[in-house]
């Protein structure tokens, strides 16, 4: 099986279709009008060449008033005065861009989807807003939203254009329509997807043990754990949820498994990875683990706040997170015990003894317009302002006032905007500088303004939110750039998501957890043929035809 090595390029079909040689003169915008600004000093403007004043930063000649659909988060703090509606950032869009941002909706926190879907029906959506892959396909074939490839090639940055164009475009292939467009990527870091063990280091120490890199050590060190009664009488070695999060991906890993996962087989055709024999060999480990009361025996009924719960009480030893694991539970975990050390660690290494880890590409959103929109270049243009807002000239203002008069929004900040993206490589590039800052002490080559801001948080013992940063700097991203960023394994079905999957993977999703878990709980694996069966009986085979559909014609 061939993992996948990243890379900032573009493919030669993406290349041609969002890709332009811009002509003109590099512009810069400079900071004037009522917006506060804390730090005078910014960098250079993003080398973006534009045609005379119709460029990728130029404001619009007249205010444009553009309607915008808004989730209401409480938890987002905001100065007196300022709300979700009307705040610095929302100000200083309307002053560089000319773009007055109007609320059409603010929608309770977590229904966002639901509402969506309400103003598809009634064909009653805003001038622009985010959608997951399958309301883009609906609201394309509906003729309800606009192809935006012409305006990318026309207006995107290149720095921009780097971001999107991530990885072959692998971010556009959900949202291609017959070689057109239809959203704009809303994307995260790369590897958010990318599965590591995160331990209780004081723990380890304690026992004169190491971290595992195996399945048996994984058992020894559980076992352990709970043995000694590290978190009191009611220890729990490993930490599992009832959608058994990203435990099942690293138990297949040391199998060689991709659970949810498209791949081809040796006749070209795409497979479940849940459907193979060898996926047999995860459950039954699973199971074994199980039985020995190394997962919670009440893992089926408890969800992630449950278990977030159990390890911010300090009764988990081990858990399987993302490379931001420390800013969770683990985090929850040490303002509780200040004594409690989290450290993070590869997965189990596959039966070969090596990393081909299951990724997941880190865009599960796009921005997209609404058809009749007289301005679809104002999507591409406020993208290019975010971008230079968090790391190109206008920086100094973003970070300056994020960790002054903003330090209370902390990471929240970026949700003052409509709409927002973190480039692909962001945290990589970060961190990179970071670790060799904190080696050499010399804070004169921090490169950017959100590295001037985070390292003084990194280096206050005190603050529990600069321990979380820390860890990921020195650590979890550590990891990944050193071992994991060329070994990596994604989907082969980048594909849209049609009406047939819409309709017929909630219903296959269930029925295969539903089966993982008996088995996990104890159900025979003599029975697995049978549970292939109900897999495809409930929607999988109707699945399996529309991915292979689209893989004929995508290879």
């Amino acid at each position: 099986m061939k993992a996948v090595k990243r890379g900032l390029v573009f493919s030669s079909a993406v290349s041609m279709m969002l890709t332009l040689v811009l002509a003109g003169c590099t512009t810069e915008s400079k900071d004037a009008g009522s917006t506060k600004n804390t730090n005078n000093q910014e960098t250079k403007a993003d080398t973006a060449k534009v045609a005379g004043k119709d460029g990728p930063l130029e404001p619009f000649a007249k205010p444009i008033t553009i309607s915008v659909m808004r989730e209401d988060n409480p938890s987002i703090w905001f100065p007196q005065g300022e709300s979700i509606k009307d705040n610095i950032l929302t100000k200083f869009y309307e002053e560089k861009l000319n773009i007055k941002w109007d609320v059409k909706w603010l929608v309770e926190r977590g229904r966002s989807a639901e509402r969506l879907d309400l103003a598809i029906a009634s064909n009653d959506i805003p001038d622009m807003f985010e959608a997951n892959a399958a309301q883009v396909y609906k609201l394309m074939k509906a003729g309800q939203i606009q192809p935006l490839g012409e305006v990318y090639k026309k207006y995107a940055t290149d720095s921009v254009k780097e971001s999107f164009g991530f990885d072959n475009g692998l971010f556009f292939k959900p949202v291609t329509f017959d070689k057109e467009v239809y959203g704009l990527p809303i994307t995260q870091d790369y590897a958010g997807g990318i599965q590591l063990i995160w331990i209780r280091q004081d723990w380890l120490d304690k026992l004169n043990l190491k971290a595992p890199k195996t399945i048996e050590e994984l058992r020894t060190v559980a076992k352990a754990f709970i043995d000694n009664k590290m978190g009191g009488p009611n220890t729990i070695g490993i930490g599992l949820q009832n959608d058994l999060g990203l435990v099942l991906d690293a138990f297949a890993h040391a199998y060689g498994v991709y659970p949810d996962t498209w791949l081809p087989n040796k006749n070209g055709e795409l497979v479940y990875g849940d459907t193979l024999p060898e996926m047999k060999n995860v459950l039954q480990t699973m199971q074994n683990f199980y039985k020995e009361k190394l997962f919670d025996p009440e893992f089926a009924v408890k969800n992630g706040d449950k278990v977030t719960e159990d390890i911010a009480a300090g009764r988990i030893g081990i858990i399987f997170y993302p490379f931001w694991g420390s800013l969770g539970p683990p985090m929850k975990n040490k303002l509780n015990q200040p004594e409690a050390e989290w450290f993070a660690y590869p997965i189990m290494v596959n039966p070969e003894g090596k990393y081909k880890i299951k990724n997941k590409s880190s865009t599960s959103k796009w921005l997209v317009v609404k058809k009749g929109f007289q301005y679809p270049e104002a999507a591409v243009k406020q993208y290019n302002l975010w971008y230079e807002l968090w790391q190109g000239q206008h920086s100094a203002f973003y970070h300056g006032n994020n960790q002054q008069a903003y330090n209370k929004a902390q990471e929240d900040f970026k949700l003052y905007p409509p709409f927002w993206f973190d480039p692909p490589m962001k945290n990589q590039i970060l961190d990179e500088n970071l670790r060799e800052v904190i080696a050499s002490g010399d804070t004169s080559k921090l490169k950017s303004e959100e590295a001037k801001k985070k390292y003084p948080l990194i280096m206050d013992p005190k603050s529990i939110y600069g321990w979380t940063e820390k860890m990921v700097v020195t650590q979890s991203y550590k990891i990944i750039q050193e071992q994991l960023q060329n070994n990596l394994v994604y989907s082969a079905f980048q594909g849209p998501t049609t009406p047939v999957i819409a309709a017929k993977k909630p219903l296959a999703d269930k029925a295969r957890m539903e089966g993982l878990i008996k088995f996990i709980m104890g159900e025979s694996l003599d029975n697995f043929d049978a549970f292939v069966d109900k897999w495809n009986k409930s929607g999988g085979k109707d699945l399996s035809d529309e991915v292979n559909a689209w893989y004929k014609t995508n290879k």
